[in-house]
């Protein structure tokens, strides 16, 4: 009956409303101040929540093809699916009919209030022969009520699961969208290597470039995935991204078990990006876990909060799928972060000038939560995380945790 309870409260809500610190330095959190965890219900079904804010000050993200509104701060929210105009079906030059999975929706506000949404659609189901991929973007000129004009911005068909995935867009001028992903498909030999790719979307002539490398993994010997990008206090830009700077010191690179670490680029222009220093690690950076799937945001003061799943402290039951093995963590920077800071490369957990933060979330006994983020709006940050138990005992819901930072002093 309690159960019962707590799924009808979140039906209601829904239809409510339109590693180890670094001991050498510490951030002072205190005045960052989380809210108790009620105040944002869990989401059913779970999912990879990645936020935006539209013009009129209200909060989405979206769930797959659902785009979720609140305008009370994340404490109720209304969704609707908006892939009525996105394609299901694909028909490569081969012939063959690929009915596609569509994921890793982008919401995106442009200066101008135009919004678009980038995503991924690719072959579902995948077992074996051709595999079609590709990144697509619409566009919505009502405040994300409706979105229309699906375009293509890559595509390709290869033999084996091998393609470009999570999508992410940022803007750096006013005439200028960039949209970054990772590509696992162009690289020599098709191997573990990925790299870091961007497209530039000129907004006067309407035109997509080619493929620009921004990160190279190949060169790195690296698969660098995930990229996820923040806006900095100076005007530069920060990227998360996950990366295997370590793997083949302890592990080899191969196929096998993938031993991610957290890496920051920084560029002053969004185009030029430094070389990828690796800030965050499990405690033991030689024991075959990893820190995976990163996300960041700037808060008001120009520090950074980075949030990742995580091996390193799970205590629920191992399965054979290495991403249900793993819990939430944080850190935050300790001084503002610009485009000129000196990164310190981490030995294990966090780098010198970075603190873990608490723990955010109740972990459920026997329990996991994966593809995680950060967003900071204005006075609130949130966290978010898909949450389950893998003996299957419990539907898997996307839990949100808000916290106040209106009494951040400026720095």
């Amino acid at each position: 009956m309690k159960a019962l309870l707590l799924l009808m409260s979140i039906l209601f809500l829904l239809s409510a409303t339109s590693c180890g610190a670094d001991s050498s330095a510490s951030a002072d959190i205190s005045n960052i101040v989380f809210d108790d965890e009620s105040i944002t219900p869990a989401l059913v079904p779970g999912g990879y929540a990645r936020f935006e804010v539209l013009g009129d000050g209200t909060l989405m993200f979206f769930n797959d093809d659902i785009l979720y509104k609140s305008c009370n701060h994340g404490e109720s929210w209304n969704k609707k699916r908006i892939s009525e105009n996105a394609a299901t079906v694909v028909t490569s030059a081969t012939g063959k009919a690929h009915t596609l999975s569509l994921e890793n929706w982008q919401g995106f506000v442009m200066d101008d209030g135009t919004v678009l949404v980038s995503y991924r659609a690719r072959t579902k189901n995948y077992k074996s022969g051709e595999f079609y991929t590709s990144i697509r973007v619409m566009t919505s000129y009502d405040n994300a009520e409706t979105f229309a004009n699906e375009v293509i911005i890559a595509e390709a068909t290869t033999d084996g699961f091998h393609g470009y995935w999570e999508p992410f867009m940022i803007q750096p001028d006013a005439n200028t969208v960039l949209l970054f992903y990772s590509d696992d498909l162009n690289v020599n030999n098709i191997g573990p290597q990925q790299n870091i790719v961007y497209h530039e979307y000129d907004i006067s002539a309407k035109t997509w470039s080619n493929a620009v490398v921004a990160v190279d993994g190949v060169k790195r010997n690296s698969r660098d995935g995930m990229p996820v990008i923040t806006k900095l206090k100076d005007g530069g830009y920060a990227m998360v991204i996950e990366t295997q700077d370590y793997h083949h010191r302890f592990r080899g690179l191969t196929f096998g078990k993938s031993v991610f670490v957290i890496s920051i680029s920084l560029s002053a222009d969004g185009k030029t990006w430094s070389n990828p220093v690796p800030v965050v690690a499990p405690a033991d950076i030689t024991g075959g876990d990893r820190c995976a799937a990163p996300y960041i945001t700037t808060l008001p003061d120009g520090r950074v909060i980075i949030s990742y799943m995580t091996e390193d402290g799970f205590k629920g039951i191992r399965v054979n799928d290495e991403v249900l093995n793993c819990v939430y963590g944080a850190v935050i920077s300790n001084d503002v972060i610009t485009v000129d800071t000196r990164l310190s490369a981490t030995t294990g957990g966090p780098a010198k000038g970075f603190t873990t933060l608490p723990d955010i979330f109740e972990d459920p006994i026997n329990g996991y939560m994966v593809w995680n983020s950060v967003f900071c709006d204005g006075e609130y940050v949130y966290f978010s995380g898909g949450a389950g138990i893998n003996d299957g005992s419990v539907t898997p819901t996307l839990r949100i945790r808000r916290a106040d930072v209106r009494t951040l002093s400026d720095k």
